[in-house]
């Protein structure tokens, strides 16, 4: 130690408060060498009193850190700069990286540093990095990662070409459903075993994206022959029998793939183009993929264009509300309309809701678009009570919409802007939505409900219906799926299904309409059976306002008539 530095009574007792403190503390001679350590490091970090002095402070730091430290050192000790702090990692007596918070100053002819141990802190915080970014289920990073992860990619000195593909498990709700979650959850985690054992050497990166999704990222060219031979594989690797447990699942996946640059220049753009190529591979019949390429087919094309002129569509108001009337079963009146969005492109012409809805989810548009849907139903609706047609109307709602607080209040608004009754609007929730965020979607159908607007829980019927969902929401009316319509004059088992359904949604005071009306046989077996309302071809399909108004007109004017 140099005795230089407490040569007098008032040295001493600085030097008392300095062995005393609980913050590490060293001194420094103007070209870096330790010329005083305090007690307290031996007790933190494990040297022995003394055993620093005489040595270069950077032997202590890591070697990443080095360079830094140095460099604000001089700018210290030139009187460039007052004082330095920061966050280094700092060697134990152990060999140990330990990280350290400093602050450094000029004390008379030397530097004094103040230090304190946060490694316990810094653990603390990677924990909990570390959980927000990964599936708790199969430790995979999750979504939030793999954005993150594409962010460097695309933001790199230099831009080299990778393969984002997206990977959809087919009938996972069902699965869950009727054996239970944990035999999904057990075969979730199989298939992330397949995965890691056949791409872990080729994939840059594997994610967990939603309940039934994962992404993968390739650093390969984006030819074409490559795209497809890895899509081939991984197909290959999933398709197949898995036996979980005492059941063996007949497990089948859907892949699609784009590539960067080409298909987008940021992660939602790239994630927008996978889930396109996604959704047309989930409608062929053969090869389980589709690679996402502009002009490699005209489905792809259309699939390209359509995706980018979504905002451009909804700044020139290309959407149109459509509207398929809703007929009493006893008199066959028109007594509501189902509100559907059709978007009337100037090239591709009417466009169907399933092409562009999964778009508009993804990219956020939907809320927006959801607003404008809310605001015209009310306005055609004010009008057409105006005019004496005492109707309702229903519109199908989101999920995305239906997870947003604001939901309520605006349909709220809207009804009182237009000076309706709030039961003249039903809002349809489909029954094959899976309710991941449960007390949000439940508070928010509580909260319409509180409104006065009618519920309806659309698609009842399709594959392996969940009674839970009529008790959670308890609707106002049941919407049978046009797949137990379809056979119903023929199959006496529709038949004797439909029945049951209809005496039961009557005991829960629901009322209930039959979609997919096409014949006069299904209309007949369909109002024998008890059903409420009927809607389907055979009384129309959506048209747009003027001729459901016509529709309107030489019917004569009806009221919907509630059973409550």
């Amino acid at each position: 130690m140099d005795k230089r530095l407490f040569d007098n009574e008032e040295a001493s007792w600085i030097k008392g408060i300095k062995d005393y403190s609980i913050e590490c503390i060293i001194m420094l001679d103007k070209a870096g060498y330790i010329r005083y350590q305090n007690t307290t490091i031996s007790k933190v970090f494990g040297y022995k009193e003394q055993s620093m002095l005489g040595k270069s402070i950077l032997t202590y730091m890591h070697e990443k850190d080095r360079e830094d430290i140095a460099k604000y050192f001089t700018k210290l000790t030139n009187q460039e700069v007052s004082q330095l702090q920061g966050e280094v990692r700092f060697r134990d007596a152990s060999d140990v990286w330990r990280h350290i918070t400093l602050q450094a100053c000029n004390y008379d002819s030397h530097v004094l540093i103040n230090f304190i141990d946060i490694t316990k802190l810094k653990r603390k915080h990677y924990l909990e990095l570390d959980e927000s970014t990964r599936d708790p289920l199969t430790h995979l990073p999750n979504q939030r990662s793999l954005e993150r992860y594409v962010e460097r990619l695309v933001n790199r000195t230099k831009r080299r070409p990778f393969l984002f593909y997206k990977i959809d498990v087919h009938d996972l709700k069902t699965i869950n459903d009727t054996l239970g979650r944990e035999i999904g959850d057990q075969l979730l985690i199989r298939i992330v075993e397949r995965l890691l054992t056949v791409f872990v050497k080729e994939a840059a990166f594997i994610a967990r994206l939603e309940e039934d999704a994962f992404g993968l990222i390739f650093k390969h060219d984006c030819d074409l022959t490559t795209a497809k031979e890895i899509a081939t594989h991984i197909t290959a690797t999933l398709n197949g029998e898995m036996m979980i447990k005492s059941y063996t699942l007949q497990v089948a996946v859907s892949v699609g793939a784009c590539c960067f640059p080409e298909a987008g220049e940021t992660f939602k753009q790239l994630s927008l183009a996978a889930s396109q190529a996604l959704q047309l591979a989930k409608h062929k019949k053969e090869a389980a993929f589709e690679i996402y390429a502009p002009h490699s087919s005209v489905a792809a094309y259309r699939a390209f264009t359509l995706r980018q002129e979504l905002v451009t569509a909804i700044e020139q108001s290309q959407f149109e509300l459509y509207y398929q009337p809703i007929v009493c079963a006893k008199t066959e009146h028109i007594v509501a309309g189902e509100a559907l969005i059709r978007w009337i492109h100037p090239v591709w012409g009417t466009v169907s809701p399933q092409e562009f809805i999964p778009a508009l989810e993804e990219s956020g548009l939907i809320v927006s678009l959801g607003e404008w849907i809310i605001a015209g139903v009310c306005e055609q609706l004010s009008q057409w009570h105006q005019a004496g047609y005492g109707i309702k109307a229903s519109l199908n709602m989101s999920p995305v919409q239906l997870f947003s607080e604001d939901l309520a209040m605006i349909v709220a608004q809207k009804i009182a802007q237009y000076q309706l009754p709030a039961d003249a609007l039903t809002i349809e929730i489909t029954e094959t939505v899976a309710i991941t965020q449960k007390k949000v979607f439940l508070n928010t159908v509580e909260a319409l409900r509180a409104i006065g607007v009618n519920i309806s829980l659309d698609d009842f019927g399709t594959g392996y219906s969940s009674f839970s969902k009529i008790l959670d929401i308890k609707p106002h009316v049941l919407k049978l799926d046009r797949s137990m319509i379809s056979h119903i004059e023929t199959d006496a088992t529709s038949r004797e299904v439909t029945a049951a359904l209809i005496q039961l949604a009557h005991r829960l005071n629901m009322l209930v309409v039959a979609e997919g009306i096409e014949t006069l046989e299904q209309l007949r077996e369909t109002a024998r059976l008890g059903c409420d309302y009927l809607q389907g071809y055979y009384f129309s399909k959506p048209v747009p306002v003027k001729e459901f108004s016509y529709l309107l007109l030489h019917q004569g004017h009806v009221t919907y008539q509630s059973k409550r």
